[in-house]
């Protein structure tokens, strides 16, 4: 009851009020960092990127009586109260569009550091055309585990990336099959794309099943261009049917192309694992929670774990009176983004490129003040890894992700076997 009267009390402040700069200018200037984000109207993507940022800015240009970043005093109050803006750049889906986005922002619009939402392959590029130019670049969404290898001195990534949420799919998914009574046989068969995240993926989950003494009992290599998955499929059916299948996929239609496939052959996994994607749009829902066999999703940036601090309530809830909609993980990690970077410009010694770099590699913020449920951010100095990152698993119940690891923070016990849902979405 106290926490519903903070937050009731919290939102009355600022819709009255709380959200204002105090009479003085809130600004002798401003500030511009670039975003890059992917291409596409779809709300899940694109849309909300680009909101998440607009919620971020207005935080940091106003006051806001609430425990953010920068959400204290208008501005950025260690830069004499300079607002900060986004440059926006939406390329083509092709590596050569990204990096004339990365070379018009920082040249032509010159501006003082990078948040980037795009996949692994146009991230790969851009990160390391940034290294020879000399700009801070925040990778909020891509998950290769190469991004991280390379030792490059610009190049930080505020998610986690794919060893870490294999490592902590298989742990937890060891975890559940041993309070089963092990009554399923522990091998895994992976199906995986042929392009950078997918290999590193590949690795990733061979290394953590050896650690785990999980079999590998086949590795399915797709094309994602492709227009159907039946040919793949049907060739390796015996390894599909009735096992235990991790499936990675860098879009949310390649997994609903794999599930409805799988259908459309009578094909049946004991149980799917899905490795992340950005969001988990309502169609794709909807033909995971109609499976028979249990589908399990990783939560790259999932916001709905419960008894978390209310930042969470309240941003949701300025989300939607801004724009109509509910706060999506999307949005989320977007915003996150654009607080770590800005709250990086204010501790720069000078707001040069250097001292910007200086400063994100001493960013220490607590999960408290954060809306994502991690522990918090900080960058490892060799990878530029946020080391306090991570994951969760959910499962597809009643076309909704349910969080069921790590249990600390569950919504619910694991469901198994699973009731299909009918195509409206209900049991």
């Amino acid at each position: 009851m106290a926490a519903h009267f903070i937050i009731l009390l919290v939102l009355f402040v600022f819709l009255t009020g709380g959200c204002r700069s105090d009479g003085r200018p809130s600004a002798q200037g401003f500030v511009s960092i670039g975003v890059i984000l992917p291409a596409g109207d779809a709300p899940s993507s694109a849309q909300d990127l680009q909101a998440g940022v607009e919620l971020a800015l207005s935080i940091i240009n106003d006051r806001v009586d609430l425990p953010l970043p920068l959400a204290a005093d208008p501005g950025l109050s260690r830069q004499g109260g300079l607002q900060v803006r986004a440059v926006y750049r939406r390329p083509e889906a092709n590596t050569a569009a990204a990096l004339a986005a990365l070379e018009d922002l920082t040249v032509v619009s010159g501006v003082k550091a990078i948040l980037s939402s795009l996949v692994d392959d146009a991230t790969l590029a851009i990160s390391e055309r940034a290294e020879v130019m000399g700009i801070p670049i925040l990778s909020c969404t891509a998950t290769a585990a190469r991004l991280s290898q390379r030792r490059l001195q610009w190049f930080f990534r505020l998610n986690p990336d794919d060893p870490l949420m294999v490592e902590d799919y298989l742990a937890h998914w060891q975890e559940f099959l041993a309070r089963l009574g092990a009554p399923l046989t522990p091998r895994l068969t992976l199906v995986h794309d042929k392009g950078l995240r997918g290999l590193g993926v590949a690795r990733a989950v061979r290394n953590a099943a050896a650690h785990y003494g999980l079999s590998i009992l086949a590795e399915i290599i797709y094309d994602p261009a492709e227009p159907s998955f039946a040919p793949v499929a049907l060739a390796n059916q015996r390894f599909l049917h009735d096992e235990i299948v991790i499936l990675q996929a860098n879009q949310a239609e390649q997994a609903k192309l794999w599930l409805q496939t799988w259908q459309s052959l009578g094909i049946r996994p004991r149980a799917v694992l899905v490795l992340p994607f950005s969001g988990a749009p309502v169609d794709f829902l909807k033909i995971a929670a109609a499976q028979a066999e249990p589908i399990f999703v990783q939560l790259l940036e999932d916001v709905a774990v419960p008894n978390s601090n209310f930042l969470q309530t309240w941003a949701a809830y300025l989300y939607r009176q801004r724009f109509g909609r509910e706060l999506s993980s999307t949005a989320a990690i977007s915003l996150t983004g654009t607080l770590v970077l800005a709250d990086a410009l204010n501790r720069a010694v000078k707001l040069n490129r250097r001292d910007i770099r200086e400063a994100l590699l001493k960013t220490d913020i607590p999960g408290e003040q954060l809306l994502l449920p991690w522990h918090g951010v900080r960058f490892d100095p060799q990878t530029g890894q946020n080391v306090l990152a991570r994951a969760y698993i959910g499962q597809v119940r009643d076309c909704g992700v349910h969080l069921v690891w790590p249990r600390t923070v569950a919504a619910g016990p694991v469901m198994w076997p699973c009731q299909p849902a009918t195509p409206e979405g209900r049991p």
